[in-house]
C-alpha cells in the first residue's frame, strides 16, 4: 500500500525534477555557441534587406527625376556645380545649402522642392548612419540645424548624384544619354573624411554600392576590396567640391556599364 516501506528496505525516496547547474551551465553554452554562429548570419541578412529598401528608393527617385525631365527636354534636376562660373560649393549629395550665388536647391533637393518628391527621407540610404545628418527630419541638414547657429548650412543627402556630365547642363539627358550611365549611387567621395568617420559618411554598404542608371534599373556594384575607394583617392578626389573633372573621371571609369552590357 502506499506509505509503506517495503519489508527489509527502506522508504522510496522521491526524486525531484529539474536540471543540475552542471545541466545548466552545458546548456548555457550550447546556446551561445548557437547564438555566435547565427548572428553573422542576421547581421548579413539586414544588411541584404537594407539593400534591398536602398534600391527601391533609388528606383523611387529615378521616377521623379523622370517626371521633371518629362517638364525640362529630357534633363534630369540638375546636381552641383549648377554655375561652374561662380565655382560650385557643396558636394554631389548636397541638397540644400545657404552660400550664395549659388541656388539653394539641387539634385533631389530640387525634386523635393518642385514637389516631384513628397518626402527627402528617400534620400537617406537605410545602411547609412552618419549621426551628423538628421534622418528624423532631413530638413534639420547637419548638425541639426546649428551651422550657422539656428539654420542649416546645408542639408546632405546620403547618395550621390552625377553633375558633370553635360557641360553647361551637369545633369544627364534622358534622350541623349545612354541606359548604362550612372546618375545616382550611393556615397563613394569621402567628403567629410577629415572631420567624420569614412565609416559614417561613405561607404555606407562596406563591400559594394548600389548604383541608379538610366533607363530606371539599379544594380549592385560589388567591392569588397575597396578598389573604388582607391582609385578615387588616386584621381585626388578628396571632396566632391573641390575636383570636378576627377569625380566625372570616378563616374565615368567606376561606375557607367560598358555600351550594350
Amino acid at each position: 500500500m502506499p506509505g509503506r516501506t517495503p519489508p527489509g528496505g527502506r522508504p522510496p525516496v522521491a526524486r525531484r525534477a529539474g536540471f543540475t547547474l552542471f545541466e545548466l551551465l552545458v546548456v548555457m553554452a550550447i546556446i551561445a555557441i548557437l547564438l555566435m554562429l547565427l548572428l553573422p548570419a542576421v547581421g548579413a541578412w539586414r544588411e541584404k534587406a537594407k539593400r534591398t529598401v536602398c534600391a527601391a528608393q533609388l528606383r523611387q527617385l529615378y521616377i521623379a527625376h523622370t517626371h521633371y525631365a518629362s517638364d525640362n527636354n529630357g534633363l534630369m534636376a540638375p546636381a552641383m556645380p549648377s554655375q561652374e562660373s561662380v565655382g560650385g560649393y557643396g558636394g554631389a549629395g548636397t541638397i540644400w545649402r545657404v552660400f550664395a550665388p549659388l541656388p539653394k536647391w539641387s539634385g533631389i533637393g530640387l525634386l523635393y522642392y518642385w514637389k516631384y518628391l513628397p518626402d527627402l527621407k528617400i534620400g537617406y540610404c537605410p545602411s547609412s548612419t552618419c549621426p551628423n545628418i538628421g534622418y528624423d527630419n532631413p530638413m534639420d541638414g547637419f548638425n541639426g540645424g546649428t551651422t550657422p547657429p539656428g539654420a542649416s548650412a546645408w542639408i546632405q543627402t546620403s547618395y550621390h548624384q552625377r553633375a558633370t556630365l553635360s557641360p553647361g547642363y551637369h545633369s544627364p539627358n534622358i534622350r541623349w544619354h545612354p541606359a548604362g550611365t550612372a546618375l545616382m549611387a550611393d556615397d563613394w567621395s569621402f567628403d567629410y573624411g577629415s572631420a567624420y568617420s569614412w565609416s559614417a559618411v561613405d561607404w555606407t554598404h562596406k563591400d559594394g554600392y548600389n548604383v541608379l542608371y538610366l533607363g530606371g534599373y539599379c544594380k549592385y556594384l560589388k567591392d569588397p576590396g575597396h578598389d573604388i575607394p582607391a582609385y578615387v583617392a588616386s584621381v585626388g578626389v578628396s571632396s566632391t567640391k573641390n575636383n570636378w573633372p576627377g569625380v566625372e573621371q570616378v563616374w565615368r571609369n567606376k561606375f557607367d556599364l560598358p555600351a550594350g552590357s
